[in-house]
């Protein structure tokens, strides 16, 4: 029944629901490539991701992306379930209007493998927001995202995510809240999502980034993992900018 978000679990995993992040788009004329790893644990449930985006900014004020997910596994109690292979298409873009705000909007195309994803689109959007104190950036988000599943689900979130600039380490800590809820059945959930992470610069032009997630309530462990216990995602990303 919530096969869709099944399948959308490595962008809510991610930092954002926005599918890059909660920062500024880059200055016109720049872009960034990402390659990224996940690995998730909900017992009895594991699973593994691998993935490919780029985003570039055609102005100063509008930023493109698009991402490419493939799932490597589904293991529940150790068995595989045969629900991997290529995820469905996110794509979309922000509009950084001030410096400090960005709107986004974001779609998913429903191009992946049929054992974890349909025919159907999902579409969010919000407003994020940025504020810089010396060292420290606190980063801000408030969306809403549309599943057109077969259970009509619809859900917020708004997050919060502050990072320490130490020349070229930077550590952050972030809280995602999402409340979803399903038209069809009356049903709702909340859920949360802390996470702890480390990006380290080696180049100027290249990074790469360390978090581990922490989930909990019904929202991650019911409808996102079928049931699983506590889920606990680590993700690894490797960032180039040109």
């Amino acid at each position: 029944m919530f096969k869709k978000i099944i399948a959308a679990c490595a962008l809510v995993a991610s930092a954002s629901f926005a599918a890059w992040d909660y920062m500024p788009a880059l200055p016109a004329g720049m872009g960034q490539v990402v390659v990224s790893g996940q690995y998730a644990d909900a017992d009895p449930i594991t699973q593994a991701d691998a993935e490919v985006g780029v985003r570039y900014s055609l102005l100063s004020w509008l930023e493109l992306y698009v991402k490419m997910d493939y799932r490597l596994f589904t293991h529940v109690d150790g068995d595989d379930a045969k629900v991997d292979g290529l995820g469905d298409l996110p794509f979309g873009a922000r509009f950084q209007f001030i410096p400090i705000f960005n709107i986004f909007v974001d779609f998913v195309a429903p191009t992946g493998d049929d054992s974890y994803n349909d025919d159907d689109w999902t579409y969010g959007f919000g407003l994020q927001h940025v504020s810089l104190y010396g060292k420290l950036v606190w980063a801000t988000e408030i969306g809403f995202t549309i599943y057109n599943d077969a259970a009509d689900v619809r859900a917020f979130n708004v997050a919060n995510e502050w990072d320490i600039i130490l020349g070229a380490f930077v550590p952050y800590i972030g809280l995602n809240y999402v409340y979803a809820f399903a038209g069809e059945s009356d049903d709702d959930a909340m859920g949360y999502d802390v996470f702890l992470g480390l990006e380290l610069g080696f180049t100027e032009r290249s990074s790469i980034d360390f978090s581990v997630h922490f989930m909990g309530d019904d929202f991650y462990e019911d409808w996102v993992f079928y049931g699983g216990d506590s889920p606990l995602v680590f993700n690894a990303a490797l960032f180039y900018t040109f």
